[in-house]
C-alpha cells in the first residue's frame, strides 16, 4: 500500500471523513466528521499531505506543497494537515500553517 492509500484508508475507516479523494497523486482532500479545531467549521474542506516518519521535510518542501495546492485549486489554503505514517502503519496528524498563527488558549 502506498502512503496515500494508508492515510486515505485511515481517514475514511477510522476517522470517518467523507468525500475523501486524492488530488494529483500527492494530497488528499475531504471533510472530517468533526471540526479539527474550535476555530474551524464542521463542514470545512481539509487537505492532508501523507509522509513517512523517516521523510525529512524542510520549510521549503512544505511551502512547495502550499504552492502546488494553489496551482491546483486557484487558492492557497491557510493550513494543511500532515498525515505522518509510522513504521508500524499508525498515522498521526499535525497541522502545517501558512505563516505564523497565534496560539489558541486551552
Amino acid at each position: 500500500m502506498s502512503l496515500l492509500d494508508v492515510v486515505q484508508t485511515n481517514l475514511e475507516q477510522f476517522h470517518f471523513w467523507t468525500h475523501v479523494k486524492v488530488l494529483d497523486d500527492f494530497v488528499i482532500q475531504g471533510y472530517p466528521q468533526e471540526s479539527l479545531t474550535k476555530n474551524t467549521s464542521q463542514d470545512a474542506l481539509e487537505f492532508v499531505y501523507p509522509a513517512h516518519i523517516s521523510q525529512k521535510l524542510s520549510l521549503s518542501d512544505i511551502d512547495g506543497i502550499f504552492k502546488k495546492l494553489d496551482e491546483l485549486l486557484g487558492v492557497r489554503p491557510k493550513r494543511i494537515v500532515m498525515g505522518i505514517v509510522t513504521d508500524d502503519g499508525s498515522v498521526v496528524y499535525y497541522f502545517a500553517h501558512e505563516g505564523l498563527i497565534k496560539p489558541s488558549k486551552v
